[in-house]
């Protein structure tokens, strides 16, 4: 570079003899700028200064086509937009994506150009004088412009997209989990209406489990001087399947819709109540192949009007049948990765699940088949079950639907919810004493072979002595006894110290001073002990949230002293 003799023609001819096929000296030069540019973009510490100079003070920019499809003005606010790369909002980057696919902007990233050239010309030279100073400049920017920037500016908007995406995954996330958990509307017999203009408002009576009990259709929304065979159509179906409250889907006609059915249970003194029910996603629904499937002989009108009174009913049964993007609860869904969004919905219907289980009495099969261990033919044999047999109102039935199996048994249970059964499911009756009263009973029944049950926390660990220490209790009369009970990390913080300290004094102040004078000790949470005898006559009857207090003191009363084991 510091030849000050260098001529170009002399090089030319000397690459010649040499073999190399040049037609001129442009050309010559031409690809010596190349071979320099090229060297220049493939050095790793340029691209990398590029890219992170651009998250830095790179400005994202947008200008409107000449010829563009937006006659409605919707990307309007972007037609001369501009904002810093790492200030711009995720929805604001997936807007343009979404224009610039729809060949309505141009999109941009500008930056001061001549100060990255320098800042690679100056990497070049290394302080470095030639009268090649010109020649390499040029190579430089040429390198900039052609291989470095755009290359770099390309990864960059992929790693914006990626990230807005990522946000709009966990915005749909959140949102959906939120839809999902919505609260039911448990043993209602529902209307669902699919309001409609010109075709209709389509009607489907459904029955607490989801079962359509009757399809039919009324034309109420359009101006006309007579209603009474609409009305007649609407009280006929009331009265004949007790409906309770109506579901309105909130779609075109809908504002008419509820004028006249507000009107006409006020004409008509019914008692019954109507909402306006969210129908995103239900004409997709209606036309999909899960609908097709469950209902083949019904219109996609009508099956939108079982979709929209099930929804009321169960949201989580229902919405999981609908594609992720026609569900309406995030950002450019209809932009992002389908598989990524329904592996979400997936993952999201699965938390959920876990969370709260489903009702098996309005679960659809396609809610069933996230439980685990069931499959979609299992959650079709329950479904048929269900409306072939009515509501499950105990466990036990569940192992007659065909196909499901004990280890398939096991697994879903746990998860399979029925209210208002036979069993331990009285919606009034939540507290710890009525599940261990539940439970204690059961054991009685299932095994006679031994005097006394012990009550523990899951988290205990249990002395090698203590059995043998509260069988010495039973054996000394006791039929209630409380076990010594200290803490096994007390050291760790303040917390577990002064639980420590309250169980030494539950121990020695109260339970062990109590026995020593003659008097009854008390039962505290755990480690405790209880005849069958005892469970068996009076069961664990307690209904407060203190029931080790509660248990304590009706044994007391009942002349029953409680025995203290160490």
């Amino acid at each position: 570079m510091n030849n000050s003799n260098f001529n170009p023609n002399e090089e030319i001819e000397a690459m010649k003899k040499e073999g190399v096929i040049v037609k001129n000296t442009a050309e010559a030069i031409q690809g010596a700028k190349d071979i320099i540019a090229e060297q220049i973009s493939d050095e790793p510490r340029y691209r990398k200064y590029t890219k992170d100079m651009i998250y830095k003070t790179g400005i994202i920019t947008s200008s409107v086509k000449k010829k563009n499809p937006d006659e409605d003005g919707i990307y309007e606010m972007y037609y001369d937009y501009n904002e810093k790369v790492q200030y711009i909002a995720s929805h604001r980057i997936l807007a343009m994506n979404r224009a610039e696919k729809e060949k309505v902007l141009n999109v941009s990233i500008t930056i001061d150009e001549e100060k990255f050239e320098n800042y690679i010309y100056n990497g070049v030279m290394r302080k470095r004088e030639s009268n090649l100073n010109d020649f390499i400049m040029i190579c430089v920017k040429d390198a900039f412009k052609r291989l470095i920037y755009p290359s770099v500016e390309r990864e960059v908007r992929s790693e914006l997209t990626e990230k807005a995406q990522e946000q709009a995954l966990k915005v749909f996330s959140i949102n959906l989990e939120k839809l999902l958990l919505q609260a039911p509307l448990k043993d209602r017999y529902v209307l669902g209406v699919d309001p409609a203009f010109r075709t209709g408002c389509k009607l489907a009576a459904i029955d607490p489990t989801g079962k359509v009990l009757d399809i039919n259709k009324v034309f109420i929304t359009l101006p006309k001087a007579d209603y009474t065979k609409d009305e007649k159509i609407l009280l006929s179906m009331i009265q004949k399947y007790r409906i309770e409250i109506i579901a309105i889907g909130n779609g075109t006609a809908s504002r008419e819709t509820e004028s006249f059915i507000a009107e006409f249970i006020k004409k008509n003194a019914l008692n019954l109540q109507y909402v306006i029910v969210s129908e995103a996603g239900a004409s997709v629904y209606s036309a999909s192949a899960i609908a097709k499937e469950e209902f083949p002989t019904y219109q996609v009108e009508e099956r939108s009007a079982v979709s929209i009174a099930r929804r009321l009913q169960d949201p989580l049964a229902e919405l999981v049948k609908i594609e992720p993007k026609a569900i309406s609860v995030g950002q450019y869904q209809h932009d992002m990765n389908q598989k990524k969004l329904t592996e979400q919905l997936d993952f999201v219907v699965e938390k959920v699940v876990n969370q709260v289980g489903v009702n098996i009495n309005t679960a659809s099969p396609s809610l069933l088949q996230y439980v685990s261990g069931l499959s979609m033919t299992l959650a079709k044999n329950i479904v048929k079950y269900r409306e072939e047999n009515g509501k499950f109102t105990s466990r036990d039935q569940i192992k007659k639907v065909h196909k499901l199996g004990d280890k398939t048994y096991e697994l879903a249970v746990g998860f399979l919810r029925i209210l208002s059964g036979n069993e331990r499911f009285d919606e009034t009756k939540k507290t710890k004493g009525y599940a261990l009263d539940w439970f204690l009973q059961q054991k009685i029944e299932e095994n006679a072979d031994y005097d006394a049950l012990f009550i523990f926390d899951a988290d205990n660990i249990v002395h090698p002595d203590f059995l043998k220490r509260m069988n010495d209790a039973y054996i000394s009369g006791y039929n209630v006894a409380q076990g010594f009970r200290d803490c096994k990390n007390p050291k760790d913080s303040w917390i577990s110290s002064c639980y420590s300290l309250f169980y030494f004094i539950q121990n020695f102040f109260f339970s062990q001073a109590r026995t020593n004078i003659g008097l009854s000790a008390s039962i505290n949470g755990t480690g405790f002990m209880v005849a069958k005898s005892v469970i068996k006559k009076y069961g664990f009857d307690t209904i407060t949230l203190t029931e080790d207090i509660e248990f304590s003191l009706k044994n007391i009363a009942k002349g029953r002293k409680l025995g203290w084991a160490t």
